[in-house]
């Protein structure tokens, strides 16, 4: 049957293949379906990808027949909400009826009585729901939080930061395009 989405091509670096993950052959593994192919959703799909044991399956957002055939699927068990703010609940909230796992980027929604409504939508149906604040568990960022609360810095009167993302390097960055 042909569905209105489109399976990305993967690069499997271990043993998991496809068809270990249709058939549930013991090894872990997961369909997640991304909304949005702007520079959010690229940036996810890249993540998706270096996992190893994750299919990826594009949606357009704004096709509705594609949106409701991947709530439909049930071998989609988690989905990436890379689309702008204001389609962010009525995607995060069809997914969760839908028994879907959700990773939102920020905003959640665009108003905290619809936040308020997702986190109960998904702990009633026992689901993560997700919004990217992925800074705060990088390594470095711990041992700088390490070091300011046992007060190496002294003092802070102001603080500059930037970071580099590795993703966009050249090595990756023709994987992208």
């Amino acid at each position: 049957q042909k569905t209105a989405y489109e399976i990305v091509d993967c690069d499997w670096s271990s043993d998991v293949c496809s068809s270990d993950l249709e058939t549930g052959s013991g090894v872990v593994g997961m369909r997640a379906a991304v909304f949005g192919s702007g520079f959010m959703g690229r940036v996810h799909t890249e993540a998706l990808r270096r996992l190893g044991n994750v299919e990826v399956v594009h949606v357009s957002s704004r096709d509705p027949k594609a949106v409701a055939d991947a709530m439909a699927d049930r071998s989609i068990t988690a989905v990436h909400i890379c689309t702008p703010n204001a389609s962010h609940y009525a995607l995060s909230k069809a997914a969760l009826e839908a028994g879907k796992h959700v990773m939102c980027e920020k905003p959640l929604t665009t108003s905290v009585a619809q936040a308020a409504e997702l986190v109960e939508l998904a702990k009633a149906k026992g689901l993560c729901n997700a919004t990217c604040h992925n800074l705060r568990y990088y390594p470095m960022v711990q041992h700088m939080r390490r070091l300011r609360e046992a007060g190496e810095f002294g003092e802070i009167l102001i603080a500059q930061g930037t970071y580099s993302q590795d993703w966009r390097s050249e090595e990756h960055t023709s994987e992208l395009q």
